[in-house]
């Protein structure tokens, strides 16, 4: 599932959420050129929670990659939660 949306805050954003097994996407934009930052949420495994006994099983992690031209690719974790944003600027 692939969701892409644009927001407004102190610089517009560009925004992709997917929730996969797993992937490689390609995105083909100007928006997503630059500095983008991928948020992911995960586990080692699809069936696994987080519980009082075991509280870090789910954890998240962030990481940042350079997307040039007007089409980059970017590979998720399998089983993941992931959101890539890239603040743009205002001029």
């Amino acid at each position: 599932m692939l969701d892409f949306g644009w927001g407004d805050g102190f610089g517009s954003r560009c925004l992709a959420n997917l929730l996969n097994r797993e992937t490689t996407i390609s995105l083909i934009s100007r928006c997503f050129t630059g500095s983008v930052q991928a948020y992911v949420v995960n586990g080692p495994d699809i069936r696994v929670e987080n519980t009082l006994d075991i509280p870090n099983q789910v954890g998240t992690s962030e990481s940042t990659f350079g997307a040039e031209g007007q089409s980059s690719t970017y590979t998720f974790e399998p089983h993941s939660v992931a959101a890539l944003v890239r603040i743009i600027p205002r001029g």
